[in-house]
């Protein structure tokens, strides 16, 4: 169970990604007729979601990745 604890922050932090994506497409349609400095700075706004998303994501897999590496040497040992 609390191997599981584990896995929720990459998740939460993936699932947030995918929000940032189609964020960012969707601000994307909507501005078909903006100027190319409109369209950057949208661009931008929305890409900063999925840049705080991978900072979350990386220490937190690490982190799942040790705590399942420490419990596959735990369930060696217990016999």
């Amino acid at each position: 169970m609390s191997l599981l604890l584990f896995a929720v922050p990459p998740v939460i932090a993936f699932a947030f990604k995918v929000y940032a994506l189609i964020d960012a497409f969707k601000k994307l349609s909507d501005s078909k007729n903006a100027t190319p400095e409109q369209l950057a700075n949208s661009i931008s706004l929305a890409l900063i979601p999925l840049a705080i998303a991978t900072v979350i994501a990386i220490p937190s897999f690490i982190v799942f990745v040790i705590a399942m590496i420490r419990y596959q040497r735990l369930r060696r040992q217990t016999p």
